[in-house]
């Protein structure tokens, strides 16, 4: 008999992507809902210049993004890339729908055989980050080459030269509180104590120079969030006792500051970034039913 978690793995393998994020809500497994949104089958692996596309849902971005988002990134870059000399995966804002972006460095080789063989689904590095907060070397987690699905991810990573590694877990200081974390890899060696500190604390820095929520205030999330559940700008103005003209201007800030086309394409991109809360949409459009 399977176990439990392969089991998981051959389902959803044959599924097309647009119903991934239907079928993550029913999977019993935390982890596996994780691994499901976080790399789905259709997101290959970023250029020098491989900016996401919001239609495509793509969530891994390439470095000139990555400069816009974050202050100082070549020299935090620099700094985490002596220490991970097989690459590092950032990912940023974790909610049940996606992360709002990914940028990671690993080999493109490696990458594309990881995502080509589903190994996010049984990788015991991001099954422990799903669960854990902190910072941990990859040969300390429990069982991370005992188990007949989960050891075949880290053989495999040896072929390619990752033999070593360390996972950095945390939620970031927003009001949503979402999770984050960092992965670093080496050819040659441990992490010394001194390394993982200071992985730690890059990490940590390159979420406070981030700018939260893609650059958007708590009021003009509140606006997309209000505009995506249906609400008319009218409605909106009532609902938060501002004026019309109110609503418009936090709009168009959020137009501006998304680069979107229109009101409905920031929302979209909200959407995609995990800014606008899907779970908050479908509670109120049940409220504007009852109403």
């Amino acid at each position: 008999k399977l176990p439990h978690e392969y089991r998981v793995f051959r389902c959803f393998q044959d599924i097309d992507y647009q119903h991934f994020h239907v079928l993550t809500l029913y999977c019993p497994c935390r982890a596996t809902a994780l691994a499901i949104y976080l790399f789905p089958h259709h997101c290959h692996p970023a250029g020098p210049k491989g900016d996401i596309t919001e239609t495509h849902m793509t969530y891994m971005i390439g470095r000139d993004l990555m400069r816009e988002k974050m202050q100082g990134f070549d020299a935090w870059d620099e700094e985490l890339s002596s220490i991970a000399n097989m690459g590092y995966t950032f990912c940023v804002n974790i909610t049940i729908h996606n992360p709002e972006f990914v940028y990671h460095t690993y080999p493109v080789k490696w990458s594309q055989y990881y995502q080509k063989h589903w190994f996010t689904l049984r990788d015991p590095v991001l099954l422990w980050a799903s669960v854990n907060d902190g910072k941990k070397r990859w040969s300390a987690i429990p069982g991370l080459d005992d188990g007949w699905i989960t050891k075949r991810v880290m053989e495999v990573a040896r072929t390619f030269g990752i033999n070593y590694g360390a996972v950095c877990v945390t939620r970031n200081n927003e009001p949503h509180r979402r999770k984050c974390f960092l992965t670093a890899a080496r050819h040659d060696r441990e992490l010394t104590d001194n390394e993982l500190e200071r992985m730690w604390k890059l990490f940590l820095s390159g979420l406070e120079s981030l700018t939260n929520n893609s650059g958007l205030t708590r009021s003009e999330v509140e606006v997309l969030q209000l505009l995506a559940t249906g609400y008319t700008q009218d409605e909106i103005a009532m609902r938060l006792l501002i004026t019309r003209d109110a609503v418009k201007k936090r709009i168009e800030r959020a137009r501006q500051a998304l680069k979107a086309k229109n009101a409905i394409h920031a929302v979209t991109i909200g959407i995609a970034r995990g800014v606008v809360d899907v779970w908050k949409i479908e509670a109120g459009e049940e409220e504007n039913e009852n109403n």
